[in-house]
């Protein structure tokens, strides 16, 4: 009896129960569906020969990548908001797996490069600098299932969450397992090039978080300018200002048209979609994973998001 690929994504059509093969790449032993961006974009994004001064924004989806990449740009702009330019804006900002290495090499700089991938298979350099900015599972879990059934043009939004959740949790979704991606950026917390940040903490003190990454990126800024990054990056002045709009007409490269980027940002939403039976099996898989690793096991006991009964 053939068993099931490891390395399946939820990207197929019904019939495929979303485990055929066939529906995914493998790109460096990282599961991407095949209607998610071009497999030569991906591919030459991560032959990218990173340089000095590079500013790599990584992340799980849903987990701050937009709103980390406006604070960048805002803390190297000092003060600009995104929307003041879309367009200087998206030239300083690619995406390593939609745009791919031709654009990178010729982005505007000083600028960031966001990336979804583990960091290790993404460019290194050991002068460029690597901001990693972590998420609940629960909460990205979540987030991302939503931001999957707006893909217009793919099966997404016939998929049941259950469905999905047992591809998370097993480490078979888009991108791979996530216990896996957030250990070894743990693991590489206290290199002098990577700066490792919890979501749920922006989101309780940005400004605190405004300054860790303008001290990492050797900007100077005064108390002023930080209160002006905190507002032009706020999940409501990005809603008012229309990211999502703005990143809808410059998609190209994508097989897909996402519709929100931007959506709540909320702490606990896994609530109004994740059983009971579900938030307990990532309980068990959390503290399996994360057992023994002082620091990354209490990592949200301050927000109430696992049993550690």
């Amino acid at each position: 009896m053939q068993s099931e690929t490891v390395t399946a994504a939820p990207c197929g059509t019904k019939q495929t129960k979303f485990i055929d093969p066939s529906m995914h790449n493998d790109i460096e032993g990282v599961p991407m569906c095949r209607n998610s961006f071009k497999v030569d974009a991906m591919r030459s994004g991560l032959a990218y020969e990173a340089r000095p001064g590079d500013i790599f924004i990584v992340t799980m989806p849903r987990s701050g990548t937009t709103w980390m990449e406006t604070i960048v740009y805002s803390i190297l702009q000092q003060g600009r908001p995104f929307n003041d330019s879309f367009d200087d804006f998206s030239a300083r900002t690619p995406f390593l797996e939609q745009h791919g290495g031709q654009v990178i090499e010729k982005m505007r700089r000083p600028g960031s490069i966001k990336t979804h991938f583990p960091l290790r298979i993404i460019p290194q350099h050991p002068q460029a600098k690597y901001i990693y900015v972590v998420r609940n599972p629960k909460d990205m879990c979540t987030s991302f299932y939503r931001f999957l059934k707006t893909m217009p043009g793919t099966t997404h939004s016939d998929v049941p969450f259950d469905t999905y959740f047992d591809l998370f949790i097993d480490g078979r979704a888009n991108y791979g397992d996530y216990f896996d991606h957030v250990l070894e950026a743990w693991s590489r917390k206290d290199e002098s090039n990577v700066l490792f940040l919890v979501y749920e903490d922006m989101k309780k003190d940005i400004r605190s978080a405004i300054h860790r990454v303008a001290a990492f990126l050797d900007v100077e800024l005064s108390e002023e300018l930080v209160e002006r990054i905190a507002f032009v990056t706020s999940f409501d002045y990005m809603k008012n200002a229309k990211y999502n709009e703005h990143l809808s007409e410059k998609s190209d490269g994508h097989l897909f048209q996402p519709r929100t980027v931007v959506r709540k940002g909320e702490i606990g939403d896994w609530r109004t979609l994740m059983s009971e039976e579900q938030s307990h099996r990532l309980d068990a898989r959390f503290k399996e994973a994360t057992h023994g690793i002082q620091g990354l096991n209490t990592l949200w006991d301050d927000y109430n998001v696992f049993d550690n009964k």
